[in-house]
């Protein structure tokens, strides 16, 4: 069984203007929780363990939210690995970007601003 997820959280959500203006589109709170964590709640009810957050944009507050919701996931900087999305940009950065920490082993790939069921995910 596949238990190691790597989530691409870099973006900003520029799109999403005011909302993410200071922080990632991946904690913009939706009924008083970060959408991540919604994410995160149902990879663990679906029997994941084995998170990679790819971070980018405001990766200090990726690190404070893990801390305060208790979640425990290995950081990796986009932006220090690739350097600025001036430079390089894309839904593969993250993939790159863990390539040595996945090695051979088998992986899900999911967007961190998706959200997926319990049943889906298993």
């Amino acid at each position: 069984m596949i238990k190691k997820v790597v989530i691409a959280a870099a973006g900003q959500g520029t799109r999403m203007k005011h909302l993410s203006e200071n922080k990632s589109k991946h904690l913009i709170e939706v009924d008083d929780k970060p959408f991540l964590a919604y994410l995160l709640d149902n990879l663990l009810a679906a029997g994941y363990d084995d998170f990679i957050l790819v971070t980018g944009f405001r990766a200090d507050l990726m690190e404070e939210f893990l801390k305060e919701y208790g979640y425990k996931a290995k950081l990796v900087n986009q932006f220090e690995i690739l350097g600025p999305k001036e430079k390089e940009y894309g839904t593969l950065c993250p993939l790159k970007c863990v390539k040595d920490l996945v090695g051979a082993d088998n992986f899900l790939a999911i967007y961190g601003d998706h959200i997926f069921s319990v049943a889906d995910l298993k």
